[in-house]
């Protein structure tokens, strides 16, 4: 639940290829650009569906490849 006690969606990111911590990845998807907000909770790494709009997935998802790219350069 949310703060206020509501339920809240939440849709894990699963990660195996990326050898660094899911809050520097957290922080990389926040800091970058676009700017994406996660939530790392009990060592696992969230995001809220809701707040999507069609084709965003597709640009979470090569935010995530970029930061690949940059950690294994």
């Amino acid at each position: 639940p949310n703060e206020a006690g509501q339920p809240m969606a939440r849709a894990e990111i699963f990660l195996t290829s990326l050898d660094f911590t899911l809050e520097k990845v957290s922080a990389s998807l926040r800091n970058g650009s676009p700017s994406v907000f996660t939530m790392v909770d009990r060592g696992r790494l969230f995001i809220n569906p809701m707040t999507l709009c069609e084709g965003e997935t597709e640009i979470i998802i090569e935010r995530l490849k970029e930061i690949e790219k940059n950690n294994y350069r």
